[in-house]
């Protein structure tokens, strides 16, 4: 995630506990932790602060270049996973206080103002409680549901959908 940085791996007081914090620059910062809880699953909280968006670019489109984009993200992800390894529950919370994103080399960069997701998990629901970007006087918000691929068809293929609900 960070090159170079400051890596530190240690036991919490917490059953099964362990926490893992990565620091870069003086300023980004990512925290994992982990326990066991009473019923055998596991709670796991990830927090990151003032992480680059090329990290989390890199990540969507590993076999194409790094994106072209600027600006700091910081946020929360949690998930509750059974013994078995199934996610039972689960949440993510991002923003962006501004940046530019150039979605190709000959383009002009888009700037915004701010950015923000939220997402919530249970089951097989995906939900998006708040999707919004905010660029000068111009801002979107929306919420609705991710609906994963069915089974694969030829008219489909493996396309996640948006299901937009408000916005």
């Amino acid at each position: 995630v960070f090159d170079p940085c400051d890596l530190t791996v240690r036991r919490t007081g917490a059953p099964g506990g362990l926490s893992v914090v990565a620091t870069s620059d003086g300023s980004s910062r990512l925290t994992l932790t982990s326990d066991v809880r009473d019923d055998g699953s596991r709670y796991v909280e990830i927090n990151g602060r003032d992480l680059s968006p090329r990290v989390f670019g890199l990540g969507l489109t590993p076999s194409g270049p790094p994106p072209d984009i600027s600006g700091g993200i910081s946020g929360v992800g949690t998930a509750r996973i059974d013994a078995a390894g199934e996610v039972l529950t689960g949440s993510l919370s991002l923003h962006s206080d501004g940046g530019t994103w150039r979605v190709g080399p000959q383009s002009t960069p888009f700037s915004y103002d701010e950015a923000t997701v939220d997402l919530k998990y249970a089951g097989d629901d995906i939900v998006v409680e708040r999707l919004g970007l905010r660029a000068g006087a111009g801002a979107v918000q929306f919420s609705g549901r991710i609906i994963p691929p069915a089974a694969p068809t030829a008219a489909d293929g493996a396309n996640w959908r948006l299901a937009l609900e408000e916005g």
